[in-house]
């Protein structure tokens, strides 16, 4: 486990998931968060555009989240706030996704450098997918060391057999690459 924090924002984060002042209310599984639409859009650009756009969101004051679980936009909206973030590996993974895809950066790459860290023979594999669909170089660069390191181990639990084919190239060609040093 590993506490991460979005130095940024800590002069905010007394505000997270206070009533006081906020201006939209967020309805995760029938929970309900308080925000403010100033802090969330100072400090990601996606709910930047969802404020401002025209979409329905930029009017309601109150949000529905449905492809989030509370876990994973709680913690998100702790790191927006600058609060501590107590990682482990499945919330990791989740905040990955989610801050790769509404682009917040630093957050991602404090997840990306966590799941680097903790790879091992039993996650191998859905972090390699993991970093295979979202693109991350880093993480995929750290999977291909991890599978020629313990090559061994990796081909007895039948990891290496059941990733795609995109990968088991990547690791071919860090194969190669690795022989030449």
């Amino acid at each position: 486990m590993r506490i991460i924090s979005n130095n940024d924002a800590k002069i905010m984060k007394s505000y997270a998931f206070n009533q006081q002042f906020s201006d939209v209310t967020f309805v995760v599984e029938g929970k309900k968060i308080c925000c403010h639409k100033v802090i969330l859009s100072a400090q990601c650009k996606y709910f930047e555009n969802m404020f401002t756009s025209e979409m329905l969101e930029s009017h309601s004051k109150e949000i529905q989240i449905t492809d989030i679980s509370i876990a994973t936009f709680s913690a998100l909206i702790k790191y927006i706030y600058g609060q501590n973030v107590e990682l482990d590996e499945d919330l990791a993974k989740d905040l990955f996704r989610l801050a790769d895809k509404w682009n917040i950066i630093g957050l991602r790459d404090k997840c990306e450098k966590y799941l680097m860290h903790i790879i091992s023979l039993e996650n191998f594999k859905e972090l390699a997918q993991l970093a295979e669909s979202l693109g991350t170089p880093k993480l995929m660069d750290v999977a291909m060391k991890f599978a020629l390191k313990h090559l061994k181990d990796l081909e007895k639990s039948s990891a290496l057999y059941s990733l795609p084919n995109s990968i088991l190239v990547k690791a071919l060609f860090k194969a190669v690459e690795s022989s030449k040093k």
